[in-house]
């Protein structure tokens, strides 16, 4: 009986030990790779640093340019602003909106490039708010819509057979200001 309970604990302290070659082995590797990426990080970062400063020092690297008829061009901000404040003014009256309030917009954050906008809300026949988006998209310099909600007005407001809506958007587009 005792020669029996001594090669049980025999294999037992065995197959611990066993068991624990193998996670020590499988620690060593994990903190091996663990290491190796670390190391392929640093490597990474080392040369986006090195790249980075070759790029700015290079008198021959130039910024991309963007094509013409995307930047509203303009001597100074406020002329852009301007230039956008009354070509949209203009548009909704075109296309028989009202105009109830309209206010500059800031730099767009989620924006790399300088930008300009408006924020517009505005009242009138369905079919004119979808003329007025389709200029919108057609017009040069390039404008883009961030948001846009549109609800039709009370019954009472409607008028027969056009469906009038109120619009609150925010447009907006890329600036060139003192490129002008």
């Amino acid at each position: 009986m005792t020669r029996h309970l001594f090669s049980t604990v025999w294999f037992c302290s065995l197959a611990f030990a066993g068991l624990g070659l193998q996670l020590g082995f499988q620690l060593i590797s994990y903190r091996n790779a663990n290491n190796q990426t670390s190391e392929l990080i640093r490597n990474v970062e080392s040369q986006v640093v090195r790249l980075s400063s070759r790029i700015a020092s290079d008198p021959n690297i130039k910024p991309p340019v963007l094509q013409a008829g995307l930047v509203w061009v303009a001597d100074d901000a406020s002329s852009a602003e301007q230039q956008l404040q009354v070509w949209a003014l203009g548009a909704l009256q075109r296309h028989d909106q009202s105009i109830r309030q309209y206010q500059q917009v800031p730099q767009l954050d989620y924006i790399d490039a300088p930008t300009l906008g408006l924020r517009l809300e505005f009242s009138g026949p369905l079919e004119g708010l979808v003329a007025f988006l389709a200029e919108l998209e057609a017009h040069r310099p390039a404008l883009a819509v961030s948001s846009l909600q549109v609800r039709p007005l009370p019954p009472r407001l409607q008028r027969d057979e056009l469906t009038m809506v109120n619009t609150q958007a925010v447009i907006w587009g890329l600036s060139g200001a003192g490129n002008g």
